[in-house]
């Protein structure tokens, strides 16, 4: 909030950045300790749908308030979350008890990682989601506001995204991994991100910018569950240890 420049900002941003990822290491790895591929699969799942449910109340109310109150007002109010987040979790992980089922010294080191598998993985499931990934957080707020939509009219696309993330990948990731197994079901989720933004060239628009942000939520519902059972089943990444892989996994990301 208090940022003076652009360089002051992206310090912040950084530190944030550095929580976050801290954060997501963590909780990834408590889901990914289960042996059984169905428990991770419902842990990925649950992950999912808080991370989705809490970033889609932050963005319609931080949109609220930024319209009504401005920005820096939002970022104060964004602190002050954090603060009740860092309490509630000192609360809360107390009465968790989480075993780690990983044997560090019987872990390999980073160089089992550098596999063609592993790099496979990174380059045509990771990448090719991330790129998707920007066009909700990046092209579609520029294309939205060149338009004249207002911060409020931008933060419904990221309601609308989430909630179809949280309500179909719980009715959707369980049935399509069991019917079709996680790699072809993967295979799905990169079919419908290629096909939107294929729809997206042909028909450049508004409109279509809102359908692609349908189809993609569609895919994310189940496609990043069963990437994450994905990578943490791999030969390679159970060789090396699942908190390194994971850690891994957050650097390239």
């Amino acid at each position: 909030a208090y940022a003076g420049n652009l360089q002051c900002l992206i310090l912040a941003n950084a530190l944030c950045g550095i929580g976050s990822g801290a954060l997501s290491l963590a909780i990834n790895t408590w889901a990914a300790s289960y042996e059984e591929e169905s428990l991770q699969n419902k842990g990925f799942i649950h992950i999912n749908a808080a991370y989705l449910a809490g970033l889609n109340c932050g963005t319609v109310i931080g949109s609220v308030i930024c319209d009504n109150l401005g920005i820096k007002v939002t970022f104060f109010v964004g602190a002050i979350a954090s603060i009740v987040l860092m309490v509630l979790s000192c609360l809360v992980i107390g009465k968790v008890n989480v075993e780690d089922d990983v044997d560090e010294e019987d872990a390999g080191s980073l160089k089992d990682l550098v596999s063609p598998a592993v790099i496979r993985y990174f380059l045509f499931l990771i990448v090719p989601y991330l790129i998707c990934t920007g066009f909700l957080e990046y092209f579609f707020p520029i294309v939205a506001e060149g338009e004249g939509l207002s911060a409020t009219h931008i933060s419904l696309a990221f309601l609308l995204s989430g909630l179809i993330s949280i309500y179909m990948g719980s009715l959707l990731t369980e049935p399509l991994t069991q019917k079709m197994g996680t790699k072809k079901t993967m295979i799905l989720a990169s079919f419908i991100y290629v096909a939107a933004l294929t729809y997206l060239v042909i028909n450049p628009s508004i409109i279509s910018c809102y359908i692609v942000v349908v189809l993609f939520a569609f895919a994310d519902s189940f496609g990043l569950s069963a990437q994450a059972v994905y990578f943490s089943t791999m030969p390679d990444v159970k060789k090396a240890g699942q908190s390194k892989a994971l850690g891994v996994n957050s650097t390239v990301e």
